[in-house]
C-alpha cells in the first residue's frame, strides 16, 4: 500500500463522535410485543394516543389540566396523576429526544436488546384511541401467542438499528438501565457502556475508546492479559503521541476490554490524524498483519512520513498564526505612532491657545472691557466652595 492509499483510509475511517449534546434512552416494547416490528420497520413508538404534539407543543397549562381530567372522567386512566406522568412521557417522547440520540430497545424479558439511533419524530394519524385500548385488551389475554398484533400507537420516530446484542452478553452494568419499568426513561450515565456495544473505536468526551471483543470461554490467562494491554498500550503511545492510555475490562468469558486514549495537553480532535494510524497498526496486529488488502509492514515503514506530514501542516498554521502576529504588531505600532503624533498637536494647540488668550488680554486692554462682569460668568465663591 502507497502512502496516499493510507492516508485516503485515514480520511475515511469512520469513527463516530459523541459529546455532551448526545443523550441516550430506554423505550421499551410493551413487554417485548412490539419488539420485532419496531426492529424490522425501523420505528419506536409510544402508547396513549390521546396525546399528541400539537397538545402538548400549544395547550397552555389550564387547558392541559382540563383535558387530564377529561381522560380521567373517561375511564382511560386511573388517576389524574397518572394522566400526567403519560404526558410527561409524551412530552418527552417528542421534545426531549433528539435525532442522532442514542436509544436502547429490549425485547421480552431482555433476552434481546437493540441499539439504535434516533431520527424523527412524526405521527400516523389513522390510528385511534379505541384500538389502542382494543390492542392492549389482546395483548393483556395474550392473544400476541398466537398471532402477531401490530404496534397501535400513533406517536412514532424512525431509528436506525445498529445493533442487537443477546441478553447473556452484555455487560453486567447495562442490566442496572434495564431496572427501570417506564415506557420511557433517560440513560445518560450508561452512555459508555452503550457505546461499547455499538463501536470498536469512537470518541466520547475527548477520549478514543477502543473495544476489543474478548471470545474466550475459559479461564483468562494473566500472562497474555497483561501482555495484550502492555503491548497495546505501546503501541498507541509509539510517535511520541501525548496520550494516556487507560484500560477498563469486564472478563466474564467472554467480555469487553476496553482501551482509552487520552491527549495530555491538545485538544483530541486537532491531533487526531497522528493517533489514527497506530489504531490501524494495533488492529492489524490484533488481527494477524493483514486484513484485506491492507498490510502491517508497509504501514509501519511509512508512519514516520505519515507524521511528518502532520507536522508540517502543523508549522504552516504556527507560521500563519506568526504572520498575524506580526500584522497585529505592526497595527499596535502605528496605533502608538499614532497617539504620540496626537499628543504633539495637543501640546501645539495648547500653545497656541495660550498665545491666543495672551494677545487678547492685550487686546482687551485697550478697549478697556469691564472686568466685574465675570462674576456673571463664573460665580467665584461657589467654586472655592464646591473645591
Amino acid at each position: 500500500m502507497n502512502e496516499l492509499n493510507l492516508e485516503s483510509l485515514i480520511d475515511n475511517m469512520n469513527i463516530p463522535i459523541f459529546n455532551g449534546e448526545t443523550k441516550f434512552w430506554l423505550v421499551r416494547s410493551n413487554g417485548g410485543a412490539f419488539f420485532d416490528e419496531f426492529i424490522s420497520q425501523n420505528y419506536i413508538a409510544l402508547a396513549w394516543n390521546d396525546i399528541n404534539q400539537e397538545m402538548v407543543n400549544t395547550f397552555s397549562k389550564e387547558q392541559k389540566e382540563a383535558f387530564l381530567v377529561l381522560l380521567e372522567l373517561e375511564g382511560k386512566y386511573s388517576s389524574v396523576s397518572s394522566t400526567r406522568g403519560a404526558w410527561n412521557k409524551c412530552d418527552t417522547f417528542i421534545n426531549s429526544i433528539h435525532t442522532g440520540d442514542i436509544i436502547m430497545i429490549p425485547n421480552k424479558r431482555s433476552n434481546k436488546i437493540a441499539i439504535a439511533i434516533a431520527g424523527d419524530y412524526y405521527e400516523v394519524d389513522s390510528l385511534s384511541s379505541s384500538e389502542e385500548i382494543e390492542v392492549l385488551y389482546q395483548l393483556k389475554e395474550n392473544w400476541n401467542e398466537t398471532f402477531a398484533i401490530k404496534c397501535p400507537y400513533k406517536k412514532r420516530r424512525s431509528i436506525k438499528v445498529v445493533n442487537i446484542i443477546e441478553g447473556d452478553s452484555i455487560n453486567p452494568n447495562l442490566y442496572k438501565a434495564l431496572i427501570s419499568y417506564h415506557g420511557i426513561s433517560n440513560i445518560d450515565s450508561y452512555a459508555e457502556f452503550i457505546l461499547n456495544t455499538m463501536y470498536p473505536v469512537y470518541i466520547f468526551n475527548n477520549k478514543i475508546n477502543i473495544v476489543f471483543n474478548v471470545q474466550q470461554k475459559n479461564p483468562i490467562g494473566a500472562i497474555d492479559l497483561a501482555g495484550f494491554i502492555y503491548n497495546s498500550a505501546s503501541i498507541l503511545k509509539s510517535g511520541e503521541n501525548q496520550v494516556t492510555v487507560t484500560t477498563k475490562s469486564n472478563i466474564n468469558s467472554p467480555g469487553e476490554l476496553i482501551l482509552s486514549l487520552v491527549p495530555i495537553a491538545d485538544n483530541l480532535l486537532d491531533s487526531l490524524p497522528t493517533y489514527l494510524p497506530y489504531i490501524i497498526v494495533l488492529w492489524l496486529a490484533v488481527v494477524g498483519g493483514k486484513w484485506g488488502n491492507l498490510e502491517l509492514t508497509p504501514i509501519i515503514e511509512i508512519l514516520p512520513r505519515i507524521k511528518q506530514r502532520h507536522w508540517d501542516v502543523k508549522k504552516q498554521e504556527l507560521d500563519i498564526q506568526q504572520q498575524e502576529l506580526a500584522i497585529k504588531q505592526q497595527q499596535l505600532e502605528l496605533e502608538k505612532q499614532t497617539i504620540e503624533l496626537q499628543e504633539k498637536k495637543d501640546m501645539l494647540e495648547k500653545q497656541r491657545i495660550l498665545n491666543l488668550a495672551t494677545q487678547l488680554y492685550e487686546n482687551a486692554q485697550g478697549l478697556e472691557i469691564k472686568k466685574d462682569d465675570i462674576n456673571n460668568v463664573i460665580t467665584l465663591d461657589n467654586y472655592l466652595h464646591k473645591k
